[in-house]
């Protein structure tokens, strides 16, 4: 009995250390399949088959014949990487669910630009991506935020947390398609970077939509990004917004305040509120090419300061086209800011 118990007692530990061994082994990583069902919280869609669904996970993407990938679930992951020869793919997160990618971000090793979607749907759902502690978008990767599809409910949103970075990514923040719908929204909180992103915040195409709008707040950088706020497409619709709060800043940012394109359309606006600084960026308030519409406009309220940034305000290029404008509002300053004001091209230009 004692030889058959010791027998028993070693096996099973044989099997409690590989199981354990398993686990630490694997933790969830996992290799996207070359065909599968699209479903990423589907396990038999992976090699091994787990789901990679936790705070040191890794997914992987190579070469694959199915490229449209969708969340069913909450997710988190590590990161997400591409190998040399991966597919061009896109990722989308789904309405009411989260993507979290909480450690080193996005790795792009392929030649191909990879494509995630924030998503909504048509009862008022949206989904979300949040880049948390020091992940980053990476490069060679384009993150569309989609607007409303709804009157009334906001467009969905993307986050960057912590200290992390948009890197080299390119967002877009689309409008929202109907009357009183939200735009999609960037929101960089608490030391969170730009990098060198490039942003585009779209105006609307459809009367009293929403356009798609960046944030930046806390501590929080635009770095180097470059910023597009473009006019809406259709009078009496929203521009793109960039907006700044509490401590936040423009940084060496190059942010373009973009004309309306349609009679009675808006430009582009950034903001900077409460003691909010424009850093060293460049900004340019485009003057309007269409009679009616109005130009770019940057906006500087309460305590905010103009640094050293360099701003210029363009006029408009046909008859009654609005031109680029800065305006300082409340207590804030112009600072240490260089200013250039261009007139209109042609006679009755703004």
């Amino acid at each position: 009995m004692k030889n058959r118990f010791d027998f028993t007692f070693r096996c099973l530990l044989v099997l409690v250390f590989a199981v354990i061994f398993a686990g630490s082994l694997f933790a969830g990583s996992a290799q996207w399949n070359i065909f599968g069902t699209g479903d990423w919280n589907t396990a038999t869609n992976w090699t091994p088959a787990t789901v990679p669904n936790g705070p040191a996970d890794t997914a992987t993407f190579d070469l694959s014949g199915t490229t449209s990938v969708s969340l069913s679930a909450n997710t988190e992951v590590n990161g997400i990487t591409f190998n040399p020869t991966a597919s061009a793919y896109t990722i989308t997160a789904s309405p009411t669910f989260e993507l979290t990618i909480s450690g080193v971000g996005i790795i792009n090793n392929s030649a191909l630009t990879q494509n995630f979607v924030v998503a909504v749907d048509g009862a008022g759902s949206l989904g979300a991506i949040v880049f948390g502690n020091s992940a980053t978008a990476g490069n060679f990767t384009t993150i569309t935020n989609d607007g409303a599809v709804l009157s009334g409910r906001e467009g969905a949103n993307l986050f960057f947390e912590g200290s992390s970075s948009a890197g080299g990514a390119t967002i877009n923040n689309n409008a929202g398609t109907v009357s009183g719908a939200g735009g999609g929204q960037t929101d960089f909180q608490t030391n969170a970077s730009a990098g060198s992103a490039t942003i585009n915040n779209n105006g609307a195409a459809v009367s009293n939509a929403q356009g798609g709008e960046t944030y930046f707040e806390g501590a929080a950088t635009a770095a180097n990004a470059t910023i597009n706020n473009n006019g809406d497409t259709f009078g009496g619709n929203g521009p793109g917004v960039t907006l700044f709060d509490e401590s936040a800043t423009a940084g060496s940012a190059t942010i373009s305040n973009n004309a309306g394109t349609a009679n009675g359309a808006s430009g582009g606006i950034t903001y900077f509120d409460n003691g909010t600084t424009a850093g060293s960026a460049t900004i340019t308030n485009t003057g309007a090419t269409v009679s009616g519409a109005d130009g770019g406009e940057t906006n500087f309220n309460n305590t905010s300061t103009a640094g050293s940034a360099a701003i210029t305000n363009n006029g408009g290029t046909v008859n009654g086209a609005g031109g680029g404008s800065t305006i300082f509002h409340d207590t804030s300053t112009a600072g240490n800011g260089t200013f250039m004001t261009n007139a209109g091209t042609v006679s009755g230009a703004g």
